[in-house]
C-alpha cells in the first residue's frame, strides 16, 4: 500500500506544473516619430504572433521558441502586404509564458503591436514606394 501511495503522489506531482507569465512594453525602435502630428493611419490593432517551444526535463529542447518565428505569424496575422509601405510598428508588446511540469516543459514567446502606416506630408494619403509612378 505504501508504494502505491508513493507510487501516486509521484504521478500527481509529474502531472501538476505551473505556469509563470512576465512581459513588458517595448520602446519603439529609434525612430523618433512624433504620432501626435496626425500623419498616419492605423491600419489593424493588436496583431498577434506566437512561438511555442517544447522542452524535457524543463532545459532539453525538442524545439525551442523563436523570436523570428513569432515576427512572422504577426506578420501573417496582418493579412496585408507591407513590403514597399510606410509601415511602423507601435505599442509592442513581448510576453513569456513558461508552463513547467517535471519532465515537460513549454515555453510560448507572443508579440503584438498596432500596425501603422505614414501619410505623404503632401496630400495625406498613404506613401508611394520609392521608383512607383
Amino acid at each position: 500500500m505504501g508504494m502505491r501511495v508513493l507510487a501516486l503522489c509521484a504521478l500527481l506531482c509529474a502531472a501538476a506544473g505551473c505556469t509563470t507569465r512576465s512581459g513588458r512594453l517595448l520602446e519603439d525602435a529609434g525612430a523618433h516619430v512624433f504620432l501626435s502630428e496626425g500623419n498616419y493611419r492605423v491600419v489593424r490593432q493588436h496583431v498577434v504572433g506566437e512561438s511555442t517551444g517544447y522542452f524535457i526535463l524543463m532545459f532539453i529542447p525538442i524545439s525551442a521558441p523563436s523570436y523570428s518565428e513569432a515576427k512572422g505569424e504577426m506578420y501573417k496575422a496582418l493579412g496585408e502586404p507591407v513590403q514597399g509601405r510606410s509601415i511602423a510598428l507601435t505599442n509592442q508588446t513581448e510576453d513569456l509564458t513558461e508552463f513547467n511540469a517535471l519532465i515537460y516543459s513549454t515555453r510560448t514567446i507572443t508579440l503584438s503591436a498596432d500596425f501603422i502606416e505614414f501619410n505623404d506630408p503632401n496630400g495625406n494619403k498613404p506613401l508611394r514606394p520609392i521608383g512607383s509612378r
